[in-house]
């Protein structure tokens, strides 16, 4: 006798009953509504462990720009360190070294500390290679990534400069090459320190602890974050594409030395030149650079061949995440759109404006 509406034979209302998630006193019968779904509650859960070291992040990248102009004043306001610096090549490559473990490392390793607390952070890959020979392969592979994504940046600022008349630049260098000590000095500001910090905040930090939530999520969200760190139009697609093939080999090979190794080679390189073009001139730089490139090439071709007879998925060694409920674009979100994140975002467009001149 219509009892989907409640009402039995003797004219009596028993609570709608015709729904199974609603027993006429409260939503506690079945999956109906989502708030009492385990896997709503799990997502929402995992939604906000994202956003966690989405918001670590980037209240990492806006301790650094506030400790970077922090300190710029307060050496502006020593006349003669100030002069030493912007004077003294050597010194500012010395002090280069101090500033980045002060305004990189130290807001990034707290995060981490934080995070691992919380156990949103993994332990860092920093053991041996799941195989030897793979990760001798990888470099020259990744390297080559490396050297297209620089090709690829050099045409994109050329056709926006053709197209548009709108010039990117990048903050100028006034590195010396003039002795060894200077070379070496450079190096080490130039390639060491960024090729060990940047890979302990980007892949390890960031890349790490997104990894529960699938590889690919991870490599794109860490490249991104590696790409706008930069904060000039001139690096940011050339770190992007770094950023996605560094990842790429960290995650392959097992271990964060692969992008340590990489970063360095690649910073060096850039070093090695600078050096032979003001020693030896241009031409000779040209030539250094090109058989660089060439053996890099080569070398990196030869490797993809091998490991594609050995294994024919490139990324066999993604995972799609640890039981992760959301999809793409909810994963997304979730990392960009927290307050710290947003205005670190702000911050680096506005640093990314002043190296573009119309």
């Amino acid at each position: 006798m219509q009892n989907n509406y409640g009402y039995n034979g003797n004219g009596y209302y028993n609570g709608y009953n015709g729904y199974n998630g609603y027993n006429g006193y409260g939503y506690n019968r079945g999956p109906a509504f989502p708030f009492n779904n385990g896997n709503y509650l799990e997502k929402k859960q995992q939604r906000r462990n994202i956003a966690a070291v989405s918001m670590a992040c980037g209240l990492s990248i806006v301790a650094f720009t506030l400790l970077s102009g922090l300190i710029g004043v307060i050496m502006r306001a020593v006349p003669s360190v100030y002069n030493e610096y912007m004077n003294n090549a050597d010194f500012e490559n010395s002090m280069y070294i101090a500033l980045m473990l002060v305004t990189l490392f130290l807001p990034f390793y707290v995060s981490y500390r934080i995070l691992k607390k919380k156990s949103l952070a993994s332990d860092l890959p920093l053991g041996r290679p799941y195989d030897k020979k793979e990760f001798f392969m990888m470099i020259p592979v990744t390297l080559m990534f490396c050297i297209m994504g620089s090709i690829f940046t050099g045409l994109f600022a050329e056709f926006f400069d053709t197209a548009f008349g709108v010039e990117f630049t990048m903050p100028e260098e006034s590195t010396e090459y003039s002795s060894l000590l200077s070379i070496v000095i450079a190096l080490v500001s130039t390639a060491v320190i960024p090729a060990i910090v940047e890979e302990f905040c980007i892949r390890g930090v960031v890349m790490q602890s997104l990894r529960r939530y699938g590889d690919a999520f991870a490599v794109i969200a860490s490249a991104a974050v590696f790409g706008i760190l930069h904060g000039n139009m001139i690096q940011i697609p050339f770190a992007f594409i770094a950023g996605l093939a560094i990842g790429y080999a960290v995650i392959r090979t097992g271990t964060m030395w692969t992008g340590v190794i990489v970063h360095f080679l690649n910073n060096g390189m850039a070093v090695a030149v600078s050096a032979i073009e003001e020693n030896a001139g241009e031409n000779a730089a040209t030539v250094f650079s090109a058989v660089w490139s060439v053996t890099v090439f080569a070398l990196g071709i030869i490797s993809v061949i091998f490991m594609m007879k050995n294994n024919s998925k490139p990324f066999y060694c993604f995972t799609k995440g640890e039981g992760c409920l959301l999809n793409a674009s909810e994963k997304a979100s979730a990392f960009a759109f927290t307050i710290p994140t947003i205005a670190a975002f702000i911050v680096l467009c506005i640093e990314t404006a002043m190296f573009i001149n119309t």
